[in-house]
C-alpha cells in the first residue's frame, strides 16, 4: 500500500510518471487526517509524551532524549502499532477514502 498526500514530491511529474509506469494505483486520501498517519496517531503522541516537562540547555540533549525514546520501543509496539495502523488503512479503504474519526 502506497500512502502519500499532496506533497510536491508526491504530485511531481516524475512521481506520477513512475506510478503510472509500475501501474501503482492510489486512493483518495482525506486531507488532515492523522489517523492514518502513523507519525500523527501514534509515533509523535508517544514523543511529545517522553520529552513533556523535561527542559533542554543543549542540543545534544534533546537528541540523547530522542534516541533514548526510540532505544525504548519494543518491537511488539512497533508490530501493534503496525497492525493497528494497518486496520485504519482497510477502514478508510473501506468508506471509500472518505475521512473518519478514530475511536
Amino acid at each position: 500500500m502506497l500512502q502519500h498526500d499532496n506533497a510536491s514530491s508526491h504530485t511531481a511529474q516524475q512521481t506520477v510518471e513512475f506510478l503510472c509506469e509500475n501501474n501503482i494505483i492510489g486512493i483518495k486520501y482525506p486531507p488532515y487526517s492523522p489517523d492514518l498517519a502513523m507519525c500523527d496517531f501514534w509515533l509523535l503522541f508517544n514523543l511529545n509524551k517522553h520529552l513533556r516537562d523535561r527542559r533542554f540547555t543543549t542540543e545534544d540533549e534533546i537528541d540523547e532524549a530522542i534516541h533514548q525514546f526510540f532505544e525504548s520501543i519494543s518491537k511488539d509496539d512497533w508490530l501493534q502499532t503496525i497492525k493497528l495502523w494497518m486496520l485504519q488503512l482497510k477502514k478508510c479503504i473501506d468508506i471509500g477514502g472518505d475521512y473518519f474519526e478514530h475511536k
